[in-house]
């Protein structure tokens, strides 16, 4: 992974095929397509951290009423960035400080 640091703030560059989780909620993502702008990759304002993909055999159960669903695309249209969700969550995803929208599959 690659970092810049632009006016005193760590700006990512997320990869295709890196991991990322919310260390609060739990929920994990993973990189689908690359952003073409730094920025932070965000859950519910916390700063996602790089991790572990999940083992083939993890089950991760039924995720009623929450806004991150298990296999559900997410996008952001200004940098391109695009994401799937592999454990799903409560809260939103953030890129650059833009929500990042669901996309239907």
């Amino acid at each position: 992974m690659t970092q810049q640091t632009t006016a005193g703030a760590d700006l990512h560059w997320p990869e295709p095929g890196w991991s990322y989780r919310d260390p609060v909620g739990g929920a994990l993502i993973l990189v689908l397509t690359a952003p073409q702008s730094p920025g932070v990759l965000r859950c519910n304002g916390i700063e996602m951290v790089p991790s572990r993909p999940l083992p083939c055999s993890y089950h991760t159960g039924r995720y009623a009423g929450t806004y991150l669903q298990p296999g559900r695309r997410y996008r952001d249209d200004t940098s391109g960035l695009e994401v799937r969700c592999l454990r799903g969550g409560y809260g939103h995803l953030t890129y650059a400080q833009r929500t990042l929208s669901s996309v239907r599959s």
